[in-house]
Formats: structure tokens, C-alpha cells, sequence
């Protein structure tokens, strides 16, 4: 294993865009190191890597992906003691005619996922509050889905927007290698390609524009979880696990 940079991009054959969110400015200190990570998804990680991967502290890897993906890439069989995995998709394969198919651009994806997918969001960021270990969070990219958890939690312990939108927008190089066997895929399911270069995107904008809708229409962070039902002792838990 090498570090790109020692303390935020991690370097793992076969785990793609994997990062930390240590060292972020946060309300009453700073974002804890080791203790929350993101990702794409290990799938395609080879067996040597899975010990890069526990080394770092890693016990439970958030799968946010639909069942259907989870099945078709599927890497679950490969977890073992003292990693976990635990399956909880942000939408399934009905909801996604809800969240997903509807948007034509990231901007609308992002809306409708915070107005549909509440629920979820508060069931995974509340195991992410409620786990004594540290966490890896990770949809199929680890661009989207797993942006708006990181988003939630990190702004929920007081993260300005302009580190989460910075934070957001290193996907953009981080994915670069995942870019051509992406396009390969798609085409071959006969998808829109001019919304799959759309969608493919992580601009820094495009997260500033989202928090500005957060803000408009929730009252921001503290209104969102007040109205997705995220009980103040579980921001607590949250905060006190992952700010030092």
C-alpha cells in the first residue's frame, strides 16, 4: 500500500477514489483521521489488497448500492473477521424510477435524493454514529450516493460548504481510471450517453449550488436531519466519534 498523500488519498490496488475525511475543520475541532473513509466499490479489489484495507483500521464497509448491483459486482464473500460488511442501499431497484431515472443532470439527482431517500440517510448515518470502529461508506462510484452521506455527516458537525464541495470535487481525478471501462459499459447497455457524461461529472459547482438548495429549502443541515428524524443524541454519538 502507498499514500498519494499521507493522510487523505489512500492508494489500494483495486479500490478506486478511496479517501479519508480526517483533518476537515468541524465545529469544536477538527474531523477525526482513520475513523471515516470513502470509496467506490472493492469489488475489483484483488485478495492481496484486503489486508492494505483491514491495516487500516477498517471494520465495517456501508454498501450503499442498489441489491441488484450488489449482486452483479458483488464482493461480500471476500470480508472477513474483523472486517464486516453491512448492506444498505440508499434506494433500491423500484426507487430508483423515483431518485435517479427522473434527473437529468447531478444537481436534480442530488435534490430528488434528499427528498426521497431521507429515511436512509438517517438509518446510515446513524450506524455510522452508533459504530464503535471505524467505517468505509462506498455506492458504486463512491461519487454520489456516498457523496450526499459524507455530505450530511460532515456538514451535520458543522463542516463549511467550501470543504465539502472541495471534498466533493476530488472525485473528479480520483475516478479517472474508471472512466473508459465506465463509457465501455454504458454503451454496451445501450444507456444515454450524453447523460452519462453529465452524471459522470464532480464539480466543485454543482455541490455548492446543492447546499445552497439545502439551505433554501430545509433551513440547512440542522433543519434536514431535524426533518429526516435524526435524534440530537445520535448527533451527538456522531460527533463525539468523529471530531477530536
Amino acid at each position: 500500500m502507498t499514500t498519494s498523500t499521507p493522510e487523505r488519498l489512500i492508494t489500494i490496488e483495486g479500490c478506486y477514489n478511496l479517501r479519508d475525511i480526517g483533518g476537515y475543520p468541524a465545529r469544536g475541532g477538527t474531523t477525526r483521521w482513520r475513523t471515516l473513509l470513502r470509496s467506490a466499490s472493492p469489488h475489483l479489489m484483488p485478495q492481496a489488497s484486503w489486508g492494505p484495507l483491514a491495516q487500516l483500521g477498517l471494520r465495517t464497509l456501508i454498501d450503499l448500492r442498489r441489491p441488484s448491483e450488489a449482486e452483479r459486482e458483488s464482493y461480500h464473500t471476500l470480508v472477513a473477521p474483523p472486517m464486516r460488511y453491512a448492506a444498505m442501499p440508499l434506494f433500491d431497484d423500484r426507487e430508483r424510477y423515483v431518485v435517479d431515472k427522473p434527473a437529468n443532470n447531478l444537481g436534480e439527482f442530488y435534490q430528488l435524493a434528499l427528498r426521497h431517500c431521507g429515511g436512509q440517510f438517517r438509518a446510515v448515518i446513524q450506524a455510522i454514529a452508533e459504530d464503535p470502529d471505524p467505517v468505509l461508506v462506498h455506492c458504486a462510484v463512491g461519487k454520489d450516493r456516498t457523496g450526499m452521506v459524507i455530505l450530511l455527516a460532515l456538514g451535520a458537525l458543522g463542516v463549511d460548504h467550501e470543504t465539502l464541495a472541495t471534498d466533493y470535487a476530488m472525485s473528479n481525478a480520483l475516478l479517472r481510471p474508471l472512466e473508459e471501462p465506465m463509457r465501455a459499459k454504458m454503451r454496451a447497455q445501450g444507456a444515454d450517453m450524453e447523460r452519462f457524461e453529465r452524471m459522470m461529472e464532480s464539480r466543485y459547482e454543482v455541490m455548492i449550488d446543492t447546499l445552497a438548495h439545502l439551505d433554501a429549502e430545509y433551513g440547512g443541515f440542522g433543519g434536514y436531519m431535524e426533518q429526516i428524524g435524526l435524534a440530537p443524541a445520535t448527533l451527538e454519538k456522531l460527533r463525539q466519534k468523529l471530531v477530536e
